[in-house]
């Protein structure tokens, strides 16, 4: 909508203020779809060339607050069965040695639900 001010304002905001290192307890779908996939879609449009960010300050924060997410979601994913769990909580997260591309398959899997 060309207002990049105001989102340059809010993607330093989330930056510097939004932490996903909670006990909390989140549905696995939703949270997917509203906060892994928003961020997602604003790191998109934060990159877009036609709609770059006024100075020019976005160094990816979007992304890497989407890839924290997508590394708590993980653990959802080892169960018997591979279906994820419907709960999750924030806090419980796998080893680093699991591979990224685990995560892109899942989320896709997830995302079509």
């Amino acid at each position: 909508m060309g207002n990049n001010t105001e989102f340059e304002r809010a993607v330093r905001w989330l930056s510097e203020n939004l932490t996903f290192d909670v006990d909390a307890r989140i549905n696995l779908f939703e949270c997917n779809i509203r906060v892994l996939g928003g961020l997602i879609s604003a790191h998109i449009l934060a990159t877009d060339s036609t709609n770059r960010l006024v100075q020019g300050s976005y160094k990816n924060q979007l992304l890497n607050l989407a890839e924290d997410l997508g590394r708590r979601f993980l653990p959802a994913f080892a169960t018997p069965t591979g279906l994820p769990y419907a709960w999750i909580n924030l806090k419980v997260t796998l080893d680093t040695n699991l591979q990224l591309y685990v995560l892109c398959v899942n989320y896709g899997a997830c995302a079509v639900r």
